[in-house]
């Protein structure tokens, strides 16, 4: 094998062709194609039932050149990996060698338009072997498997796109072939068995952002498809051809679309094809070569493959038809043998039409696989509605036979939408169009999603050209719901409408009708049945007579002759006479042997017949004794159609028996199970069942209650002559279970006791007795029942009865019948609370020697009169005193119980009082609630009063405060107080600056009750005079009157203005008090900066402030324009004024030529000019300040010694 990987501009080719050919996304996408691009999804093998690295396949001749490339190659990992027939492998290199990109000649889609060796250079192979060739394309993301699949970018399909550098996606590929000459490339010859594409999401509500890629299909049987997606919008979506589409479970065509998508049964197109029967076209991107050969050889599974193969016509001949039982030209529902000879093994398709009005049925439809030489395929008989063919003798029918040609399925893998359907037209071999293939689909399987969505019709099985309507479906719009619900829903719009995660099949072929066949057919529907099996006795003895009556009907339509009917009964009957009656019917033939009967019968349509049959019971075997299982069946005759009696063997060549025949619950059939054939008096067993009761009194009450139990006890005793197993006894007062004794197997005279419990119930009180009876049961040695009725001795069958004797119920009621004399009638100290004690009787029992106990009221037991009570009541009234005790919890509570006894049993009877009768809750009397005064508080300041509001935060009682009821209960130590009115004035004495002081008080409310003490405490603050530093500007060489007092404070007092205090002086001025704190401020002649002093002040109280700071900033920046250095102290140097707003000053002083004659970096007000002459100078003044920009000054200064201030 021979590899080239260079960059040919071919001058050669560009000379002899007109047009460039490149099998790949060129020609998916043609110049010109609407909608946006979807991208080759090169997925591992696995990812999805279909996944693969983009497999093409393309055949090439020795001497030929294979031409790959892709927009991935040498993006990431993307590479371009392809297998010779023999299995030589070569992988693209990490060069630009193989990459589909933009140039300096052309952009990314011209390059791709202007094909391989003009747009781009490929990677080629020259080929030295013959066969087919497998192309992979490797993605940016390598072979890695990944759950992370990225959406696509939204290119149009027929523009520049953008390959990702990531991921599985490849936005352009190519694989080309040209001739051993090297003069042309050779469309046709690059095929693909699916395509897995992406096409991104968000364009799923624009038409011009859908698919409309354009493939063609050949098939095996040499027709040409050419198929354009026409506006689809799956996302992640497949598609491929073959022949059959989805199966059902028997791996037969289903002819419908699949709601399992993916996970489909279909035949996998990444696997071999299965002979004719499960086929995967090819996909090619132009018309196939016309010089492909029939087969070929190479890296694809099975190691060959078809390629083009002349178009067959079949020779068709010898069509039958023979009922599944073998007479000729019937149909029933077991299925008919349709058969025919063929020269060209293929699917063919079978019409059976109606050829007569008088027998009308809708035409069926019916493909099969056929093999070279003879067929015969097994018709259920049933129409293309699903009926049988209407009942009739010798009615004509049409039997037409044509080969399926060139039969292919579009199965679309989560395609959501395909508004428009895909539009497929036929081709003839010289490229031209055939016309518009007819197109087929059946999406009744698919669950229902928005009406609008699904496709329309549903189900379109008489066809629909594709110019018209190929199979639409959803709309473009977005869902509705989001991106992360959509996955598994297709009950929406956009991403999850009608076509989201399901597998969308259209079918299209075409039929040539080589034969035809008019039958003279015969379908006989006969409905027979057994309508009844009645015997004259329940139970027989040995050799007493039983007679059967048994009716056979023909419920039609069609007369059923030679009929079969059955009849038998149990080993050891003999059947002694047969007879039988009918006004229609007639008997061929019976035979009897021993226990049964069998003849043939002719039944006319609606016709019935009577048989009576005698039979008794003799020598029998165990397994006869009890229950007589009688049989009686009717079946039809041979090819005839019973609707729920014609097995489906087609085997048979004859109706089979009734079992054989029938179908589930069929009518042809019945058993009778009414008769009882008992055994020899001295086998049948004998059980006796005695059962007893007691009183389990679980109180000690010594009386039947509701929820106490009674416990049974059951004595099983076997009394027959054989041995008893299985015994097990059946109580319905003791639930629906069975009870199981300790033994269940018990011999001759043998005896087993158990006990059971029972709950009392209301009923049985109102009933006042339990009255009950038992079943025992058990098993004979053949397994038959053996029964008896228990009673109150073995030899009875009398009731076991248990009086109920109810507990009597006594009951106490207490409640208050008076009022108190507080506020709002409330019980207040010392006032007196009635009780009514209500005792009230109920039961069947009277009580007697009633007595009363209440401690609160006295600590021994009163008697209450009348003392017997029989459902009845009496009252009896106390008294009680409310004490302090009381009142401080509130309330008063108490229980009184009533006692008795019975007038039977002499038992005590007693019951605890309560609010009704009913309950037993303690009688709980509200009493007044006193007042609660709150400990008060208040601070105020040195030289004050205090009035307090003490009841402001007091809490009620239940009553109103008597707000002129306070009280003082303890005085203050360091002041007077007075009450006035609802407040206490607090006066301190004279002499207390600051301190704290305490007084305490009561209140009452208007129950009459007074509250807890409660203390006030007084807080007195001494006043506290602050005094806040001042800050002020003026102007160099002016004074200031400043006013300290006017931002100094006092909280509780005032300030004194004029005992304003300096305690500390300026240095670079003088200051004057002048009354009422004021000062005035002058500084020193040309001073510029900051002075400062301190002061105090008083408040009334006479307290001092503390010490506060007053800054004063003399402000003024000036440089001097003379000096007289004349020794006077007055202007000797060169001052700059407001030097302070310097961190450092730089002075330099020249001369008039220009020499400088003074220098300082950090000048202080300090040159000395003493030793220059008079004149005039100049300066250069620079004043720096951190983190400010320096200010520089530059001017004349006139020296002069003559001026003299």
């Amino acid at each position: 094998m021979h590899v080239i990987a260079r960059l040919v501009f071919f001058v050669l080719l560009m000379v002899n062709c007109t047009t460039i050919l490149a099998d790949g996304s060129k020609e998916l996408y043609p110049a010109g194609v609407r909608g946006n691009r979807a991208f080759l999804n090169c997925l591992p093998f696995g990812y999805t039932s279909f996944s693969n690295l983009g497999t093409h396949f393309a055949y090439v001749r020795i001497g030929e050149t294979l031409a790959v490339a892709s927009s991935a190659q040498n993006v990431g990992n993307g590479r371009i990996r392809v297998t010779s027939p023999f299995g030589n492998v070569t992988i693209t290199d990490d060069t630009d060698i193989g990459r589909i990109r933009a140039t300096g000649f052309y952009s990314q889609r011209a390059a791709e338009l202007a094909g391989p060796g003009i747009g781009y250079t490929p990677f080629e192979i020259s080929a030295d072997e013959e066969g087919i060739w497998m192309v992979e394309f490797i993605p940016p993301i390598g072979e890695i498997a990944s759950q992370n699949v990225s959406n696509p970018p939204q290119n149009p399909a027929d523009g520049n796109w953008d390959q990702p550098d990531a991921g599985y996606l490849v936005a352009a590929w190519d694989i080309s072939v040209r001739n051993t000459t090297n003069t042309e490339w050779v469309a046709g010859r690059v095929y693909t068995n699916v395509l897995n594409l992406y096409l991104n999401y968000e364009s799923l509500n624009n038409e011009e952002g859908a698919f409309y890629g354009v493939n063609y299909v050949l098939t095996k049987d040499g027709y040409v498809y050419k198929v354009d997606g026409n506006g689809s919008h799956g996302i992640q979506f497949s598609y491929f051809v073959n022949n059959t589409g989805f199966l059902d479970l028997d791996g037969n065509p289903s002819y419908k679309s699949s709601n399992d998508g993916y996970n489909a049964y279909i035949h996998n197109p990444l696997f071999a094809d299965v002979d004719n029967t499960y086929i995967t076209h090819k996909m090619l991107y132009t018309m196939p070569d016309s010089h492909l050969p029939r087969m070929s050889t190479g890296m694809i599974p099975s190691g060959s493959t078809w390629l083009l193969n002349p178009i067959q016509v079949a020779e068709i001949k010898n069509i039958s038809l023979i009922g599944s039982e073998g007479t000729p030209n019937y149909v029933n529902l077991k299925g008919s043998k349709i058969g025919f000879e063929t020269n060209y093994a293929g699917r063919y398709k079978i019409t059976i039409k109606s050829k007569d009005p008088s027998y009308t049925f809708e035409q069926r439809d019916i493909l099969v696989q056929a093999t070279v030489g003879n067929n015969q395929y097994i018709w259920d008989g049933k129409d293309g509605h699903g009926n049988l063919l209407p009942a009739g003798r010798d009615y004509p029918i049409e039997i037409l036979i044509g080969l399926v040609e060139g039969e292919i399925h579009f199965p679309y893998f989560d395609m959501e939408i395909n508004p428009k359907g895909i539009f497929v037209q036929r081709i003839n071999p010289d490229g031209s169009v055939n016309g518009a293939a007819i197109m087929y689909w059946d999406d009744s399987a698919i669950s229902p999603g928005v009406p609008s969505e699904q496709s329309d019709p549903l189900i379109n099985l008489d066809g629909i050209s594709s110019y018209e309507n190929g199979h639409k479906w959803g709309s473009y719009q977005h869902s509705t719901i989001t991106n992360q619900s959509v996955n598994n829903v297709n009950n929406d719009y956009g991403a999850a409408s009608f076509g989201n995660n399901k597998g969308m099949d259209t079918w299209s072929y075409t039929v040539q009708v080589q034969e035809s066949v008019v039958k003279a057919t015969t379908v006989e529907i006969a409905d027979l049945k057994i309508v009844s099996i009645e015997p004259d006795k329940t139970e027989i003895e040995l050799d007493e007579i039983i007679t059967y009556t048994v009716v056979v009907l023909n419920d039609g339509p069609s007369d059923a002759s030679n009929s079969t009917f059955s009849f038998s009964l149990p080993e050891g009957f003999s059947i002694n006479t047969v007879s039988h009656s009918s006004s229609c019917g007639t008997v061929h033939s019976l035979n009897t042997v021993v226990n049964s009967v069998d003849g043939t019968i002719n039944l006319p349509n609606g016709c019935s017949l009577i048989f009576i049959l005698k039979a008794k019971a003799n020598d029998v075997p165990d397994a006869t004794y009890g229950i007589v299982d009688a049989l009686a069946g009717v079946v039809r005759p041979r090819d005839f159609t019973d609707p729920d009696a014609t097995s489906n063997n087609t085997d048979a060549t004859s109706p089979g028996t009734v079992f054989e025949e029938c179908m589930g619950n069929c009518n042809n059939m019945m058993w009778n199970t009414d008769v009882f054939l008992l055994e020899p008096y001295h086998e049948r067993g004998q059980l006796q069942l005695l059962k007893t009761v007691k009183h389990i009194d679980s109180d000690h009450s010594g009386f039947q209650e509701v929820d106490e139990e009674l416990e049974y006890s059951f004595t099983i005793r076997n009394s027959g002559m054989v041995p008893v197993t299985d015994i097990f006894v059946q109580d319905p007062l003791l639930g629906n279970t069975s009870l199981v004794p300790p033994k269940t197997f018990l011999d001759e005279g043998e005896e087993v006791v158990f006990s059971a419990r029972y709950k009392i119930t209301g009923d049985d009180v109102t009933k006042r007795q339990v009255s009950n009876s038992a079943l025992v049961k058990g098993k004979n040695p053949r397994k038959f029942d053996v029964t008896d009725i228990s009673g109150t001795a073995f030899e009875n069958i009398e009731h076991t009865v248990i009086d109920i004797d109810t507990k009597p119920v006594l009951q106490l009621r207490k409640s208050v019948v008076n009022q108190g004399t507080g506020e709002h009638n409330q019980f207040t100290l010392g006032d007196q609370i009635i009780y009514e004690f209500e005792v009230v009787h109920s039961g069947y029992l009277a009580v007697m020697d009633l007595r009363l106990r209440d401690q609160n009221l006295q600590e021994t037991d009163v008697l209450i009169y009348p003392s017997l009570l029989k459902n009845e009541n009496t009252t009896y009234t106390g008294t009680y005193i409310v004490k302090q005790s009381d009142i401080d919890r509130g309330y008063v509570e108490n229980t009184a119980t009533v006692f008795g006894v019975d007038e039977k049993y002499r038992f005590e009877i007693s019951d605890v009082s309560g609010n009704g009768l009913e309950d037993d809750l303690p009688t709980i009397t509200t009493v007044a609630k006193p007042p609660k005064a709150i400990a008060d508080s208040i601070v105020f300041f040195q030289g004050s009063n205090a009035w307090i509001n003490v009841l402001d935060n007091d809490e009620i009682g239940s009553s109103t405060i008597d707000i002129h009821s306070i009280r003082i209960t303890g005085y203050p130590s360091f002041g007077d107080i007075s009450v006035e009115g609802d407040v206490i004035r607090y006066l301190p004495h004279s002499n207390l600056v600051y301190g704290e002081d305490t007084f305490s008080y009561s209140v009452k409310d208007k129950s009459g009750l007074w509250s807890n003490e409660a203390m006030v405490t007084v807080f007195i603050q001494q006043t506290v005079p602050v005094a806040v530093d001042d800050q002020t500007k003026i102007g160099y060489n002016y004074r200031t009157t400043i006013k300290p007092y006017t931002n100094d404070y006092v909280e509780g007092s005032f300030l004194n203005s004029e005992t304003v205090s300096i305690l500390s002086y300026p240095k670079y001025g003088t200051i004057t008090l002048v009354g009422n704190g004021d000062i005035i401020y002058v500084p020193n002649e040309n001073f510029t900066g900051f002075d400062e002093w301190t002061y105090q002040i008083q408040d009334k109280n006479e307290n001092w402030s503390n010490t506060a700071k007053i800054i004063v900033e003399t402000t003024g920046f000036f440089l001097p324009n003379t000096i007289t250095p004349n020794g006077d102290n007055k202007n000797d140097t060169f001052v700059v004024i407001g030097a302070y707003l310097f961190d450092r000053i730089e002075l330099e002083i020249i001369d008039r030529f220009g020499k400088s004659v003074y220098n300082s970096s950090s000048y202080q007000n300090d040159w000395d000019a003493s030793n220059l002459s008079d004149g005039t100078y100049f300066y250069i003044f620079k004043g720096h300040k951190i983190n400010e920009k320096s200010v520089i000054r530059r001017g004349s200064v006139l020296m002069t010694r003559k001026i003299n201030y």
